[in-house]
């Protein structure tokens, strides 16, 4: 059975958002856009939900999830941060990324592609047209990251969020997947390895797969491409 054929309508309507979002957005490459699908399927399977909390999650899979996070940390030092979803965001997140130390809780993941970090925040912020001066425009998801649990908000982020990363890519990145930009893929593969890697962190490694995430988008990336060539 295909992946989409699993999904319920909620899941579905929500896919649809997204690819409404992406056929406005600056995005036209369709080798992109079926790769988009991709990472946000494996980061949320198309719910809207912010990041889980980690309470019932076995320490061998949070030591994998954030590496070097929890380097030298007992099992039992482990077990009293997941036991407070605040105080473990904050820890793997806080200080990073213009986070303060005790603000990971409050920029924890959300929206479609997990986007997490006040930086992410305030550069989607930047993106949707907000200023402080036509607070009509956009959305100022600094002082209210809440927005992004709004399906219609996160869906029109989600090219935002790719478009500013390749913009910023790095040269070697650039070489790496054979695109100097977003629109430049001429097949899948790269597609799928370069949207996911900008969606972790140009300086995250991707490889190996120690979570699977990699396997999960690439292995739908192709449905995912054949259902937006098929509605050309």
């Amino acid at each position: 059975m295909k992946y989409i054929e699993t999904l319920k309508p909620g899941q579905v309507q929500n896919m649809n958002l997204i690819i409404t979002s992406l056929h406005k957005s600056r995005i036209t490459n369709l080798f992109a856009q079926g790769a988009t699908l991709g990472v946000c399927s494996k980061e949320c399977e198309f719910n809207m939900a912010e990041e889980i909390s980690y309470k019932n999650t076995p320490n061998e899979r949070i030591r994998a999830v954030f590496g070097t996070h929890f380097t030298g940390i007992s099992d039992a030092a482990i077990n009293a941060l997941k036991s407070d979803d605040r105080a473990f965001f904050d820890h793997v997140y806080g200080g990073m990324y213009g986070n303060k130390p005790n603000q990971g809780f409050l920029y924890r993941g959300r929206g479609f592609n997990d986007v997490t970090f006040e930086g992410n925040y305030a550069m989607l912020t930047r993106e949707s047209g907000w200023t402080p001066a036509d607070p009509s425009k956009g959305h100022n998801l600094v002082d209210h990251p809440e927005l992004l649990d709004n399906p219609e908000i996160a869906a029109e982020c989600v090219p935002y969020y790719f478009w500013n990363k390749f913009y910023s890519m790095p040269n070697e990145v650039a070489a790496d997947i054979h695109a100097k930009g977003i629109n430049d893929f001429t097949n899948l593969e790269d597609a799928i390895t370069g949207l996911y890697r900008a969606n972790a962190g140009w300086g995250n490694k991707i490889f190996p797969d120690v979570t699977g995430g990699f396997y999960k988008a690439h292995s739908r990336a192709q449905e995912f491409y054949d259902l937006l060539t098929s509605n050309k």
